[in-house]
């Protein structure tokens, strides 16, 4: 499978987000005026808790965390390459855990060969974008999820 494009955060989550919350994700940045954050992690011991820090908090693989009016999927547990599979009216998430090269995983993906795989979709009713929760902006590595028409 060619065209797939691998996103890497520099070591902590990433972040699966509406396109329509973009502007309520705030990353490393401080909270809006009279915004209050809770966060158990500090990625700056002296600042205050960001939504970056709350992203950190989900200590499973992945976890929900509420971002102004809905929710993002936080990817967690390890930094792992992860892309986007589109399919149908959905897709697939995948992470690369091991593999000897790139192309290597993409020709695996290319033939459906998903450890552990269920089958089930992630349904787009929105449009998506992966990237590292630390960005409050845009970034040349933030992927748009699409379905595949």
């Amino acid at each position: 499978m060619t065209g797939l494009t691998w996103i890497e955060s520099n070591g902590g989550p990433l972040l699966v987000l509406p396109c329509s919350l973009l502007s309520a994700w705030r990353g490393t940045d401080d909270p809006s005026p009279g915004e209050k954050v809770e966060a158990t992690f500090r990625w700056n011991p002296a600042g205050v808790a960001t939504d970056y820090d709350r992203a950190c908090d989900v200590s499973d693989f992945a976890g929900v965390i509420p971002v102004g009016s809905g929710e993002a999927l936080v990817l967690a547990d390890e930094p792992l390459p992860t892309t986007w599979l589109p399919a149908g009216d959905g897709g697939s998430l995948a992470r690369w855990r091991f593999g000897p090269d790139q192309a290597s995983v993409n020709a695996l993906l290319g033939r459906g060969m998903l450890s552990g795989r269920d089958g089930s979709l992630l349904a787009a009713h929105h449009r998506l974008v992966l990237d590292s929760p630390a960005s409050a902006r845009p970034t040349r590595r933030r992927r748009r999820l699409e379905r595949r028409s």
